[in-house]
């Protein structure tokens, strides 16, 4: 998702495509046939398009437009991410890192996104946690990097589609309020409930949520929520509010200890990764290809940095793109990314429109 630029991906080429190269005996007669749609085209004339034909039988480029100039790529960023985690996670993700001393549980996130993630609803770390009769501690510290990714928009922070980014991300990093009746709604997590005040000013218009740049303060309008009401608004997110969270939602007591994560820390395993990645791919979610990649670095050491996954995955994964990518992001939100020729669907066509 990218609320400034539209990119449209073209799926139906495909099929065109196909129908090309059964049809038509060489790629000359191919390229000729898309060079004139190109030249017919008015929505490529108003727009940068960048687009290529490959045929993989022969292994040749049959036509290709700008194909080596450098596109912001919104959303198709997460077809990196896509590829990235088939090379680099296993079928199952790991959920937590934990051990076990004496009466007490210490566990470390892995930048699982499916906790509790509205659409995955995964709860393999909430089951372990809660049949657990130990003292349960969560040891924050393995993230490096900011709250937002390089490049993103900070003024964007109140909306869906850029929560925040963490090691333990939980129910998507976001607060859910819902229509529950006539003057009333429902708001998870429930420890956000005292944070929501109404705003006596906004008497008229549409029931929204609103949150404070820098707190957790949400505010709404002195209207009345319509049924069907569902609205996500990002948190502020912190180490202590993760344990608040976890302890309201388990029911039982969660405390924070400062405890670098041991060499002979367990893997809890949790979702399947083909149910992570459709859930991504299917609605294009940015909060769960952020933290995908925080996945893949947690499979080659104990910092969780989505520079050191990306510079691992460039390094050995796509030295074979004739062209160097600039990925700074695992969504497509930061407007840092350009990529060329790379990863995309097979015969699409693919452009961006600023």
């Amino acid at each position: 998702m990218f609320p400034l630029k539209k990119t449209y991906t073209f799926f139906l080429a495909i099929a065109i495509c196909i129908s090309l190269f059964s049809g038509c005996s060489t790629d000359k007669m191919i390229a000729k046939k898309v060079a004139r749609t190109f030249k017919k085209s008015e929505a490529i004339k108003q727009y940068q398009v960048g687009f290529a034909l490959y045929n993989p039988t022969n292994k040749k480029m049959v036509f290709q437009r700008d194909a080596d100039k450098y596109f912001t790529p919104a959303s198709n960023t997460k077809l990196y991410t896509f590829f990235a985690s088939l090379k680099m996670l296993p079928d199952v993700m790991p959920a937590l890192k934990y051990v076990e001393r004496n009466d007490s549980l210490i566990f470390w996130g892995t930048g699982d996104p499916s906790f509790l993630q509205f659409a995955i609803k995964d709860k393999s770390a909430y089951n372990f946690l809660l049949a657990s009769n130990k003292k349960l501690f969560f040891a924050p510290g393995r993230y490096s990097g900011s709250f937002f990714g390089d490049g993103w928009s900070w003024d964007d922070y109140d909306f869906y589609y850029q929560p925040e980014i963490t090691e333990l991300p939980i129910m998507d990093n976001m607060v859910t309020s819902t229509y529950a009746g006539p003057n009333k709604i429902n708001i998870e997590p429930r420890v956000f409930s005292s944070c929501f005040e109404i705003d006596s000013t906004k008497t008229s218009g549409n029931f929204q949520v609103s949150r404070d740049f820098l707190t957790n303060t949400f505010h709404y309008p002195a209207v009345a929520a319509k049924p069907g009401y569902n609205q996500q608004n990002p948190y502020k997110t912190s180490p202590q509010l993760t344990v608040e969270i976890l302890s309201d939602t388990l029911h039982k007591s969660v405390g924070l200890v400062n405890l670098k994560i041991p060499a002979n820390a367990k893997t809890l395993p949790g979702a399947k990764r083909d149910s992570v990645l459709k859930h991504m791919m299917l609605p294009s979610d940015n909060f769960i290809a952020e933290h995908l990649l925080l996945v893949c670095a947690n499979q080659i050491g104990d910092t969780l940095s989505t520079v050191k996954a990306i510079q691992h995955i460039t390094k050995n994964y796509l030295s074979f793109l004739p062209d160097k990518v600039k990925w700074v992001d695992g969504s497509g939100l930061s407007r840092q990314n350009l990529f060329t020729r790379g990863i995309t669907c097979t015969c699409s066509i693919r452009f961006t429109v600023w």
